[in-house]
């Protein structure tokens, strides 16, 4: 999903926020792989909200920071969360 690639920013809340989505994405991916997918469509709930928490956390402090490439940010941002919701569409 893009997440493990991510590195530290040197924006404590916002590498804590990215951390926390590691954490629900590996575990998202532990359950597949195991073929528990009892726990799946809770875990890509869990990621969905947490993602649209940090998404705007992330967007405002860039907005703040007057971040140049703010727009494409969020596209990136919108394109992950319709990624998200065709698979909850799809379970």
């Amino acid at each position: 999903m893009g997440l493990a690639n991510w590195s530290e920013l040197g924006y404590p809340d916002i590498d804590q926020e990215h951390q926390a989505l590691r954490r629900t994405v590996d575990e998202l991916r532990a359950v597949v792989q195991a073929g528990t997918t009892t726990d799946v469509p809770a875990l890509l709930e869990r990621l969905v909200a947490y993602s649209r928490f940090h998404f705007r956390s992330e967007e405002s402090s860039m907005a703040a920071a007057r971040y140049p490439n703010l727009e494409e940010h969020a596209a990136e941002h919108r394109k992950f969360i319709g990624r998200l919701d065709l698979l909850r569409y799809q379970l």
